[in-house]
């Protein structure tokens, strides 16, 4: 069955009402395929379809390329019409994980950046994008994979295209060509980072990437080169926007933007004839760059690099940059990776970036809400409320989802009349956001909150996995402190302490932990053992001489004392710790 999915300025459209299948197969036949294209949109119909990296050669005949026969050069489907989805679909299957196998070893790529160096030292080119094939066993069908990723991972170009032959999912966070009226757009995307799991982390990584030497000589080239290319084409070209970082799921991209004003007599072959290949991913200058690269890589890169397109029947249209982009066919399942590589590239750095483009595939979904608890009492209003809410900002902004805390500081303000009108003592008060962004607000009345003599246990049933980027957040993916949380209410515990995988010291189901130490130093664990940067121990920290250090139970062990706390219960000193050795 042929189907499609893709995205529009943030809207889902899905579509099997196919009124014609499209294909090129030669090179000379692709600018009356563009235009027949092109037809159909001025007559009323939506067209979604792809040019190949392959179909470069129809546009320059310097463009060199690897011949392909998995793919035809280009194709595209018109519809006889669309619908706008209000929501991603829900996957009728699991999600299984990916298996990735590279086509090449460290070695060989090592051996490919060191000969793209020689070229860029010898003055051959500025850049050169180098790239590579990766085989995938996936577990899912095609298009079940696809509704999984655009759920957790997020992107704005994102499509999915299914024939008889072969489906395509692209995941895509970066747009080649856009147009709007007479206006044309491009936005290159080169420099990456790893995203932290910490938001002060993050938003460091973020910063550095904006300044980062290498990403901006990278970013400036291909803005540069893409300039030219739509100076070709439009008046009033113009650069804005550049070093720009964005966040995604599971990495930092930077961006630059150039746009100008397209002559309205240019047809859309015209455009792509002065822009295409995409030069993000080819290299400055592009001809010499495609040269090297038909040299140096092993394999054809079939639909990645290239471009998906959606033709508008106003004339708008949009085409994407082919990157975490999957090739499904009967015999195998490909995925290309690759990276800018410029005169101070590192060979290793850029097999490890490579690798981490590829974490998409595996990344764990989002949690469904992120949320943060504090005591209401009559006598102290909300319990450190302002450094809860900008904690509940940063993780908003680390997931990537709307928080308006303008709002919430609104309906907290409307919750505590009430709450003062019912002559409420003390309430616990739990502010949670989902992943649309909702806010919702719950009080439970307490009778006396403060914790006192604490007759706690070591959790061993289950340790924290200090490397999940979720647990430095308040999330609903904390399955392991609810079943610590149960445990201590089964074995009537007022409260467990739970380890890392390498035995330290971390915090309880619920709460923060502290030790006063023999020599009468409070200490508190090291966020990086796998810790919540809790508002107890933030405040602990910013009004108390405290040492962070990693804890072992032996510490716990040797403690004069031990205390647990949260911004409902206070700080209770531990009277007892069973299960301690």
């Amino acid at each position: 069955m042929t189907k499609a999915y893709f995205l529009n300025e943030g809207k889902l459209f899905y579509s099997d009402q196919i009124r014609e299948t499209h294909s090129c197969t030669r090179s000379e036949d692709i600018e009356d395929f563009i235009s027949q294209l092109e037809g159909n949109s001025h007559n009323g119909f939506h067209t979604l379809g792809f040019l190949s990296y392959e179909a470069s050669i129809a546009f320059d005949e310097k463009h060199r390329i690897i011949e392909n026969d998995k793919l035809p050069l280009a194709m595209a489907l018109t519809f006889d019409s669309i619908k706008q989805l209000e929501e991603i679909p829900t996957p009728n299957e699991q999600l299984n994980k990916v298996s990735v196998a590279p086509s090449i070893d460290k070695a060989e790529y090592c051996d490919s950046i060191e000969k793209s160096l020689n070229y860029i030292t010898n003055g051959d080119i500025y850049q050169v994008n180098y790239t590579f094939r990766c085989e995938l066993e996936l577990n899912n069908s095609p298009e079940q994979f696809f509704l999984h990723l655009i759920k957790n991972h997020p992107v704005p170009y994102a499509a999915y295209i299914e024939t008889d032959d072969f489906q395509i999912i692209s995941l895509s966070p970066e747009l080649f060509l856009s147009r709007r009226g007479n206006t044309l757009k491009t936005k290159p995307m080169k420099g990456t980072s790893k995203r932290a799991g910490r938001w002060d982390q993050d938003e460091k990584r973020r910063k550095d990437l904006s300044q980062c030497p290498k990403g901006r000589a990278e970013n400036i080239m291909i803005v540069d080169l893409m300039r030219n290319d739509l100076s070709r084409i439009c008046q009033n070209v113009r650069t804005k926007d550049l070093f720009q970082v964005t966040r995604y799921p599971s990495l930092h991209q930077m961006t630059g933007t150039v746009e100008g004003q397209l002559n309205p007599a240019l047809s859309l072959y015209n455009i792509l004839d002065a822009t295409y290949p995409p030069g993000s991913i080819t290299g400055a200058p592009k001809i010499r760059a495609m040269e090297i690269i038909e040299e140096l890589e092993s394999s054809p890169r079939g639909i990645y690099t290239g471009s998906i397109f959606h033709l508008q029947p106003n004339g708008d249209f949009d085409f994407n940059v082919c990157i975490r982009t999957i090739e499904c066919h009967k015999d195998k399942t490909l995925l290309g990776i690759g990276s800018g590589i410029v005169a101070d590239s590192g060979s290793g750095p850029e097999w490890d970036e490579c690798l981490l483009k590829s974490s998409f595939l595996n990344f764990p979904p989002p949690p469904n809400e992120v949320f943060t608890s504090f005591l209401w009492s009559r006598k102290g209003n909300f319990n450190h409320l302002e450094k809860h809410l900008k904690r509940l900002d940063h993780s908003c902004q680390w997931l990537l989802r709307p928080f308006n805390v303008d709002h919430c500081r609104s309906e907290l303000s409307k919750l505590e009349t009430q709450l003062t009108a019912n002559k409420t003592n003390y309430a616990k008060i739990r502010v949670s956001i989902n992943i649309n962004g909702d806010l919702t607000i719950t009080q439970q009345k307490l009778e006396q909150p403060f914790w006192q003599d604490l007759r706690v246990a070591i959790y061993k049933e289950d340790s924290i996995n200090s490397k999940n980027p979720y647990i430095y957040h308040k999330t609903d993916r904390r399955d392991i402190y609810n079943k610590a949380y149960k445990f201590a209410q089964e074995y009537d515990y007022d409260e467990v302490i739970i380890l890392n995988k390498k035995g330290q010291v971390c915090e309880g189901s619920i709460s923060a932990l502290m030790i006063i130490d023999h020599a009468g130093q409070k200490v508190i664990p090291k966020l990086k053992s796998g810790i919540l940067p809790s508002i107890t121990r933030q405040v602990l920290t910013e009004n108390e001489d405290v040492i962070e250090k990693t804890l072992s139970l032996k510490d716990l062990k040797n403690a004069q004392s031990v205390f647990l706390g949260n911004s409902v219960r206070n700080w209770g000193q531990v009277k007892s710790i069973e299960n301690l050795t």
